[in-house]
């Protein structure tokens, strides 16, 4: 039992904390599912969870689905009775479901340079400002995703003279932490003096880089995931765009993009990013809004002005 107990705990940290969250979160509403219609949900069979999946579907996205899913098979290792699917019935459902959802994909887009600056221009001058100022600067020139980003401890950051290095915890399909360098900057978009600025102000308050701030005084405690969303949505609004376009992923996809219509080569895109693909990087390489038709179709104009 002392086994499996520890075994138990060492599943939960491999796991990032927002990431644990989103699972507790998860199991449980598969529990009182299986509780609503009298089923035990340490016994579950393929059709019990494609059956659980639909009910979802009615109500949810496929990326959420997946999350219930990772949710469940994890619990169910815990409690020592793994899922299996030897038939790959769960992996049909959740194909046919996609084919069923086709359509033209609402990916969010990237945040770019221009709109980084005009976004931090209008940040107030408080605690708070100077905290999301950093995290800003960080979450785009680190190409971070959302739980890294609120996740980071100051244990793990490390200010070189000319780099600011930091070491993220067990990272997406990963179970080995991730080291990343970001270099100093001569300019306003320089995390390395953000990060550097904002820890000394912090200093001895609170283990966490981002942590929330209560009536102008620190808590030991990171800001939520989705803080980072509400974050960009809210300075984007207050410079005249459309939040709905954006979301806390438009900070890694930014960078990406940006790199790459700069002329960056995609490995070396990749080693910021943390891909180990050209595959899984694809996503966040968005194509400019005057994309290559645009130039393919000038000789047209020329050919009219010689006529």
């Amino acid at each position: 039992m002392e086994l499996a107990s520890e075994a138990g705990r060492a599943m939960d940290a491999a796991l990032a904390p927002a990431t644990r969250a989103k699972y507790e979160s998860a199991w449980k509403r598969y529990q009182e599912w299986c509780a609503l219609h009298g089923i035990k949900e340490a016994i579950a069979s393929p059709r019990t969870v494609i059956l659980f999946l639909t009910a979802r579907a009615k109500i949810t996205n496929s990326s959420s689905l997946g999350l219930d899913l990772a949710s469940i098979r994890h619990f169910l290792a815990k409690k020592g009775t793994p899922l299996t699917d030897p038939k790959h019935e769960i992996k049909r459902f959740r194909r046919g479901l996609a084919r069923h959802r086709a359509r033209v994909s609402n990916a969010k887009l990237p945040l770019t340079p221009d709109l980084i600056s005009q976004m931090l221009s209008v940040l107030p001058s408080s605690i708070k400002g100077r905290r999301d100022r950093t995290m800003l600067l960080l979450g785009f020139s680190g190409a971070l995703r959302r739980s890294e980003l609120v996740s980071l401890t100051w244990n793990a950051v490390r200010f070189d003279d000319q780099i600011l290095r930091f070491v993220l915890g067990p990272i997406k399909n990963s179970v080995d932490s991730d080291t990343r360098v970001i270099p100093r900057l001569d300019n306003d978009f320089c995390a390395w003096q953000a990060m550097r600025s904002w820890r000394l102000e912090t200093s001895g308050q609170t283990d966490f880089c981002f942590c929330r701030i209560r009536d102008d005084g620190v808590i030991n405690a990171p800001v939520s995931d989705r803080y980072v969303a509400r974050l960009i949505q809210r300075q984007l609004k207050v410079i005249g765009k459309n939040p709905d376009d954006y979301a806390g992923h438009s900070l890694r996809s930014g960078f990406a993009t940006s790199a790459y219509w700069a002329g960056v080569q995609e490995r070396d895109i990749r080693k910021v990013t943390g891909h180990r693909s050209e595959r899984g990087l694809q996503p966040y390489l968005h194509a400019r809004e005057r994309g290559p038709h645009v130039e393919i179709f000038k000789m047209f104009d020329k050919r009219q002005e010689s006529e």
